[in-house]
């Protein structure tokens, strides 16, 4: 007998010592010979063992691993190929755009950077399963009497309020459930530059009524990406004294 031999009887040894000792325990609570037990799982773990030795030799073990690890290294490589969109946005524009009719404004700025290495497809914005638009009142959701509003989305945010608007007006109501495509292409490494405009109707008597807002919607892209855009934003703004009674 050599050393080999020697630790391969200390592992048989230590082996059943172990399957002994939880055997005992185990079958002993239920009324079972320990000994008798112990070497039945004893044979049935070397047979386990000898047969996966038998079919599998180190070299397949080794070469297993080896694939899986290559696949995992193509797929990683494949998805840094692909385009990847990061979004962004920007402090959001409130105010009141006509003071005769006491409409009021909301810009919400969003960007979408593509960091990957293809173009992406900005496809269509969806609704969030929640309402688009929700206005607050002391940290509580209104739910009557809620404002009249038209949702737009439109191109970049302008610095003037009334040209932000008159460009939304152009590209015409945006109506979420009609799920309706956009399709506008985004280059790797360029950024796409968008605003949600909500213009809130006949706000008279009713600025009192509401102190803050809330934007929901979703994007989704060609890639396979669905971004959320939650905005919540201050809605107390100078309003003329008409507007506030």
């Amino acid at each position: 007998f050599g050393p080999a031999a020697l630790r391969g009887t200390a592992y048989l040894v230590h082996h059943l010592r172990r399957s002994l000792c939880s055997q005992f325990c185990a079958s002993g609570a239920q009324g079972k010979l320990p000994l008798l037990a112990a070497l039945t799982v004893f044979k049935r773990n070397i047979e386990v063992n000898l047969k996966f030795k038998n079919e599998y030799g180190l070299s397949d073990i080794v070469a297993i691993f080896a694939f899986l690890m290559s696949g995992l290294a193509l797929y990683q490589s494949y998805k840094a190929n692909e385009g990847y969109i990061v979004q962004g946005g920007g402090p959001v524009a409130v105010g009141i755009v006509d003071r005769n009719t006491c409409e009021m404004l909301a810009s919400i700025p969003i960007i979408f950077h593509n960091s990957g290495k293809r173009a992406v497809s900005l496809r269509r914005y969806v609704p969030a399963g929640i309402d688009e638009v929700l206005f607050v009142k002391d940290g509580k959701i209104i739910k009557d009497r809620n404002p009249t509003y038209d949702f737009y989305i439109s191109g970049k945010q302008d610095e003037s309020m009334i040209e932000t608007l008159q460009k939304a007006k152009k590209f015409g109501v945006y109506d979420l459930d009609s799920y309706s495509f956009i399709d506008t292409l985004i280059e790797p490494g360029e950024i796409h530059e968008a605003s949600i405009i909500i213009l809130i109707h006949s706000m008279d008597n009713k600025l009192p009524l509401i102190d803050r807002m809330m934007v929901a919607t979703d994007v989704e892209f060609g890639n396979g990406q669905t971004l959320e855009i939650r905005s919540a934003f201050n809605a107390q703004v100078s309003t003329p004294e008409r507007c506030r009674s």
